[in-house]
């Protein structure tokens, strides 16, 4: 019985690194996702034909000299030149690696159908824009010989949760016969993987994009979960509860864990993250040599024959300590128990097979924030930050089987009532300061998409009434809101966006200030309603401000002259 649980466990880790092993690449490339027109690349060019312009256009001059850099090149006897065609790049399968900002990612897109491996960090130049480009010609049909594309690496680019449905977006409209087998995506602004998930489990099989690498940075947002009782330096959230943890993630994780291809563990944020150090990966965000993630899980009992299988720890996490613990429901740990003969293992149950236990919080804490790292064995695909608010226990004695519950009956000093979507709605004008999806749900899917707000400049920026509140199905906090961009033709249309203050924000300033700049044709009014109009204000012209004042909705600045002018952010600038 040893062996043949033995040699499962090393069957089940073999099958998950072929997954990842892949070799692909292509001659053809879709210059636009969503119609993904085909457009042959010529491949009898030569480098410096590609790049006429490396003299005078940085990004091209820095593409190129990633190209002619010999090492990124695999095979032995490099001889790449500026003399050299596409065709005799593709056959030296180049990993190119770029870490300098570009300016423009036009010159990129002329080489990616070649590429093997694309390495492209350190991006702060709306990098967002082109990522459908990127995607859709480094995944352009290629001939079978060269046909894997073996790794995308964008990690530090300063993607977010738009981004990673961008990206995902641009695969799926790609009609090839290429696949990308590994997307890094480290050490970006990535909070919500839900994503990922339904864009897996559409494509199944066939899905152009193999594996998913994203240990989200420990700053990007958390969504919030259940609320839990702490109780002294203990907090203790249901196995009931479990779902919520574990929503963005594949059912392939959960459940049998011999014929799954991973688990799911948890830490609590304490100090650095090991995600965090850079030094922990190679270049192309895999893991460097010799480093092995803190990972504690029942499965190393394994490794030495054990004929006791203890579980006592495995409902539990130390929220002192910077491991990630894999905690097992009990439906889990039957499942496991079922391998091994009650007549030959002993099995110690887990102390309270019911919650998930975390200890050593510090005492007074209002909120936990969990990194919930999925990992296929000693491997990672992503990490899902969450922040759990906490309430002190009541002082009247609680029940320990009742500790995190929300099933807890009301009109009682016990009871614990959650205070997660309490808020009201805060009825305001809000509009986008980046590219942002319209969806007709909370949970934000490409089917849900109603319509994309392109990056605008400040001018004609999109406008958006809040009517209320929601959360996506993982707790991310959304906006309800009706569009009153003037003059558009999507004036009027009403879904969810985000609420990520990092992409909307109030349309009208707030503050007070002495001077205000015109940024286009401005009137002056009689009255803070904007009746009664006295004088117009031509672009770039500074005013004098005596205040600010409110108008239902909206904010108005008032002149020393006792007139009125809008306060929208698409019409003025504050000015010192």
């Amino acid at each position: 019985m040893k062996g043949k649980v033995f040699r499962t466990f090393c069957l089940s880790i073999l099958s998950f690194v072929a997954l990842l092993t892949g070799l692909l690449l292509v001659n053809v490339r879709s210059v636009h996702a969503e119609t993904t027109p085909v457009v042959t690349t010529d491949l009898s060019k030569t480098i410096d034909e590609t790049f006429p312009d490396a003299d005078t256009n940085s990004a091209a001059a820095v593409v190129k000299a990633a190209m002619l850099d010999h090492q990124n090149y695999h095979t032995e006897g490099y001889g790449i030149s500026g003399d050299s065609t596409l065709a005799e790049v593709q056959a030296e399968y180049p990993a190119i690696t770029i870490d300098q900002p570009l300016t423009s990612y036009e010159p990129l897109t002329r080489i990616t159908p070649v590429l093997h491996e694309l390495s492209l960090t350190h991006q702060t130049s709306q990098i967002e824009a082109s990522l459908p480009a990127i995607m859709s010609t480094l995944l352009a049909t290629r001939p079978d010989k060269y046909k894997n594309v073996n790794s995308l690496d964008l990690s530090n680019d300063q993607l977010t949760n738009a981004d990673l449905t961008t990206l995902l977006s641009a695969a799926e409209h790609v009609h090839s016969t290429t696949v990308l087998s590994n997307l890094y995506l480290n050490q970006n602004d990535i909070s919500d993987f839900s994503p990922w998930m339904d864009y897996k489990n559409a494509q199944g099989a066939t899905s152009p994009i193999g594996n998913l690498y994203a240990p989200s940075s420990t700053s990007s947002d958390a969504p919030l979960l259940t609320d839990v009782v702490l109780n002294g330096t203990t907090a203790k959230i249901p196995f009931t509860k479990f779902d919520e943890l574990t929503t963005p993630f594949s059912p392939d994780l959960i459940g049998d864990p011999f014929s799954r291809q991973g688990q799911i563990a948890f830490k609590v944020f304490n100090s650095p993250d090991f995600f965090d150090d850079p030094t922990n990966f190679i270049p192309n965000g895999a893991l460097g040599a010799g480093k092995v993630i803190p990972l504690t899980t029942y499965r190393d009992q394994y490794r030495d024959f054990p004929t006791t299988l203890d579980f006592r720890q495995t409902d539990r996490i130390d929220a002192q300590s910077n491991t990630y613990y894999q905690p097992l429901p009990q439906k889990q740990i039957d499942s496991v128990s079922a391998y091994f003969p009650a007549q030959t293992y002993t099995i110690l149950p887990p102390n309270d097979p019911d919650y998930l236990t975390i200890t050593n919080v510090p005492a007074h804490s209002t909120a936990l924030h969990l990194r919930v790292l999925v990992c296929p064995f000693k491997t990672v695909t992503y990490i899902q930050n969450y922040t759990i608010k906490l309430y002190p226990a009541p002082k009247t004695a609680v029940p320990t089987n009742n500790l995190g519950s929300s099933s807890n009956t009301s009109s009682s000093s016990n009871t614990v009532v959650s205070q997660a979507d309490k808020a009201k709605p805060e009825n305001k004008i809000v509009y986008a300061t980046k590219k942002i999806g319209l969806y007709n749900s909370p949970t934000f899917t490409n089917k849900a998409r109603i319509h994309w707000y392109t990056k605008a400049k400040r001018t004609n920026r999109p406008m958006f009434k809040v009517t209320g509140y929601a959360r996506s199905k993982n707790g991310l906090l959304r906006y309800k809101v009706k569009d009153v961009t003037p003059n558009a033709k999507t004036n009027g249309q009403t879904g969810y966006i985000t609420a990520k203050d990092s992409f909307v924000s109030h349309a009208y300033y707030q503050t007070q200030t002495k001077k205000i700049k015109v940024l286009r044709g401005l009137n002056s009014y009689k009255t803070k309603a904007l009746t009664g109009k006295k004088l117009h204000y031509r672009k770039n012209q500074v005013i004098r401000v005596k205040k600010l004042v409110t108008h239902n909705l909206t904010t108005r600045y008032q002149l020393p002259n006792d007139r009125y002018v809008s306060a929208n952010k698409r019409l003025v600038m504050q000015v010192k």
